[in-house]
């Protein structure tokens, strides 16, 4: 290759190198990572908005007068006529860029959940830097602003402590999720409650309930404990679920992991009737039997799978009626599926669907599997 081409190979590969740069690439150490978003009301309809910023250094480090390491992350606070505004004042108390692209969790007070949030959603979903596929949680028990700023067993930051927590639960909702749920027919839906208890010795934190949006976006009422998971599972939210039962006519209880549950929601029409029935599987193992029953029989283990469909449909039930008569909020989606199975029957419904809904006679049918009891086939107590 001669003395010109090489040269022009050279100024070649400069130019192509210059047009690849990255000229408005913004270095780590000039942004503040929002890793959690917390929001509680403030006066004259407006909104506080608080973000969990890691600290950009050691955490082991300690001051000059050899006091406690401090905290990991630092919880700025403001409040605006809507998120951007308030997203705005925060910055201008921050030396670094706001950047909420790593983001993973939404903190939702208990007092902004009952009057309303879905309008403010919008700035996270337009903003490009945003993450939609962040996990939003209503808090109790203290405001957003105060559940970002404690330290929790075992995570130093709330923001991780609750994502990990509810995923373990079998539980989670992020706004993608929830934007879809909001445009359903139904238009109810389902959140986490993250009840926050104070120490000492150490702040705490408990995933037993779900919060129930009604058709307004508003706080409803929620559902505790046994009655949550079996609501989950009619509404098709979890895929496992474990399950303590005391079976009729025995001393004790058995424990039941159910690790592949499903559920399938028909709805008829006949005439003015609106039929819908509820079918639930799963499958699972033995986990407990604090009971006489030998259940490595597989008569025992038949009767026993029986009877603990049967009460789990009578539980399941009694979910659905409160649910209709109390609430009147179709959380389990039945208004989705007469929506899209008879859209001319929807239409002359979906004015008065709540009330419509209260009234529907459901029915239910519960069909478990158990593959194992464990290693021994009745209780220690043999």
């Amino acid at each position: 290759m001669g003395i010109k081409a090489s040269a022009r190979m050279a100024a070649w590969l400069i130019i192509v190198l210059g047009l690849t740069g990255c000229w408005d690439l913004k270095e780590p150490n000039e942004l503040s990572f929002v890793m959690g978003s917390g929001w509680d009301a403030a006066e004259d309809g407006a909104i506080k908005v608080s973000v969990q910023i890691p600290v950009l250094k050691s955490s082991s480090s300690q001051s000059a007068g050899g006091g406690a390491p401090g905290k990991p992350y630092t919880v700025v606070t403001a409040s605006g006529k809507n998120i951007s505004d308030a997203a705005l004042h925060i910055q201008e108390k921050l030396s670094r860029a706001l950047f909420p692209g790593h983001r993973i969790a939404l903190f939702i007070s208990e007092e902004v959940a009952k009057r309303g949030f879905t309008k403010w959603l919008d700035e996270l979903i337009r903003n490009p830097d945003s993450n939609t596929r962040v996990s939003i949680f209503v808090v109790k028990g203290v405001s957003a602003e105060r559940f970002l700023g404690n330290e929790y067993a075992m995570e130093r930051f709330s923001s991780l402590y609750a994502t990990r927590t509810t995923k373990i639960a079998g539980f989670t909702e992020n706004i993608f999720d929830l934007q879809k749920d909001k445009n359903n027919p139904s238009k109810c839906f389902l959140l986490p409650i993250i009840t926050a208890i104070s120490g000492p010795p150490e702040n705490q934190l408990e995933f037993q309930d779900i919060a129930v949006f009604d058709q307004d976006g508003k706080l409803s009422y929620s559902l505790k404990r046994e009655e949550a998971s079996l609501a989950l599972w009619i509404t098709g939210k979890i895929t496992h679920i474990p399950l303590t039962l005391r079976l009729p006519k025995e001393d004790g209880t058995i424990s039941l992991d159910l690790q592949k549950i499903k559920r399938k929601i028909k709805v008829k029409t006949d005439g003015k009737q609106i039929k819908v029935s509820v079918k639930l599987t799963g499958t699972g193992l033995i986990r407990e039997n604090n009971t006489k029953l030998y259940l490595l029989s597989p008569a025992v283990k038949d009767r026993v799978t029986g009877e603990m469909s049967d009460l789990i449909r009578k539980q399941a039930i009694e979910v659905i009626q409160t649910v209709q008569k109390k609430y009147k909020t179709d959380i389990f989606g039945i208004g989705n599926e007469l929506a899209w199975k008879h859209p001319a029957k929807w239409q002359a419904l979906r004015g008065s669907w709540p009330e419509t809904f209260s009234q529907l006679d459901v029915s239910v049918d519960v069909k478990l599997k158990i593959d194992g009891v464990g290693q021994v086939g009745t209780g220690p107590q043999i």
